[in-house]
């Protein structure tokens, strides 16, 4: 039988979810797909995105799909509702036209739906049902009603019904595997299939008020679970010394109400003004430029189902510094710096001063690039994905996180 293979990226449905690290995810595994491979490959799209999408991942055939009424996905909890229901029923429709398998590079509520051809999805974390993360969540109103419980266990509902109607599922990590199996033992199903890194080919881009500086690096977003305040505190201590007084601290990260409520006050008591320099956006060019010109990375995270940016900073042999919660580890295969516990600024700063102190050499750096450039190939991730959803032996690679 001819393998017709229906890709969903309905759920990209505005500009704003094109920079998501889950349409990312989507985005690089298509476009490293050749022409050969493309064939019998045809994506799911919402009319409006169509033109921007093909753009950016190539040529597709295409199934388009339209959403339902645009005030009803306005209201929490309800559209998730409405939204499966809707795409249940659509997505059957599309499936009669001779489709053997669907694959969903992103898990959300609305595409938990069962579905009359082998289903494929990727769960990227199940942090959603574990904590109210969302934006309407820390609002007065939310607080008021006491909806926490009422929201994790809608969470989790839709989770639940994705590990139910799924036939085989892509867990992001180890890490994510493990905990996907300790909630719903569906060890027979899950794969882990990591994320695909590599090396840009674009010229890194000067950014010319850093050049001949000394930087700490951070990229990130700017959410209390990656933790960015045990970061200023221990760069705090850092300006301390008077051997570290020419050393800034560079962050990458659109503006957010913690950073703003919570980040901001402690970085105006702690005299950091002058010493913090923050970047809303920068290009992919001058994103390298910054991983190849820092002095460290640090990665501060406490919750983590992948982690990109380590390994990003890592391929242009930056030194790296990371916690070692959830994934990290098992992502980072204990190739960088770590400090423990993730909370606290007087290990976070140890580490700081012994790595400028005693940089590693490039050699060292060199051969972490060189492996994390093969552990996350592009070319891997493609065919173990290919391959699952083509339904050929699939048996998982064994992550090793020793050295």
């Amino acid at each position: 039988m001819i393998n017709r293979i229906l890709v969903d990226l309905s759920y990209i449905h505005s500009t704003e979810k094109l920079t998501e690290s889950v349409a990312l995810y989507a985005f690089r595994f298509l476009s490293s797909l050749s022409t050969e491979e493309r064939n019998g490959i045809v994506l799911i799209l919402v009319p409006s995105m169509k033109d921007e999408i093909l753009y950016r991942v190539g040529s597709f055939e295409v199934e388009e799909f339209t959403d339902i009424c645009y005030l009803l996905t306005k209201i929490p909890y309800l559209k998730g509702i409405v939204r499966k229901f809707n795409w249940t029923i659509k997505i059957n429709k599309i499936a009669k036209k001779g489709y053997t398998c669907l694959y969903l590079p992103f898990s959300w509520s609305g595409n938990s739906g069962k579905v009359k051809i082998r289903k494929v999805i990727t769960i990227h974390d199940l942090r959603p049902m574990k904590e109210a993360t969302r934006a309407f969540t820390g609002s007065m109103l939310f607080k008021f009603l006491n909806l926490k419980k009422i929201y994790l266990a809608v969470c989790r509902k839709f989770y639940t019904d994705h590990v139910k109607n799924a036939n085989d599922i892509i867990a992001i990590s180890n890490y994510v595997k493990s905990d996907i199996v300790h909630e719903w033992s569906c060890h027979n199903k899950i794969h882990t299939i990591y994320n695909s890194i590599s090396k840009s080919k674009l010229i890194p881009k000067e950014i010319g008020k850093l050049k001949s500086v000394n930087y700490i690096l951070y990229v990130n977003t700017l959410s209390p679970y990656k933790n960015i305040l045990t970061l200023v505190r221990a760069f705090k201590k850092l300006k301390q010394l008077q051997q570290f007084n020419n050393i800034i601290l560079v962050i990458v990260g659109k503006a957010t109400t913690y950073w703003e409520k919570n980040v901001l006050p402690e970085i105006a008591e702690s005299k950091l003004a002058n010493e913090i320099v923050r970047f809303e956006y920068v290009s992919d060019s001058e994103l390298i430029w910054l991983y190849k010109n820092a002095n460290i990375f640090i990665t501060a995270s406490i919750h983590e189902g992948f982690g990109y940016t380590p390994i990003e900073a890592a391929l242009y042999c930056c030194p790296v510094i990371s916690t070692r919660c959830e994934s990290l580890p098992d992502v980072t295969a204990n190739k960088v710096s770590y400090y423990d516990p993730p909370t606290s600024e007087e290990e976070l700063y140890k580490v700081m001063t012994r790595i400028l102190n005693t940089p590693k050499n490039k050699a060292e750096l060199n051969d972490i690039s060189l492996y994390f450039q093969e552990r996350y190939s592009i070319i891997t991730h493609k065919n173990r994905i290919l391959n699952l959803l083509k339904n050929n032996n699939n048996e998982d690679i064994i992550y090793s996180s020793k050295l």
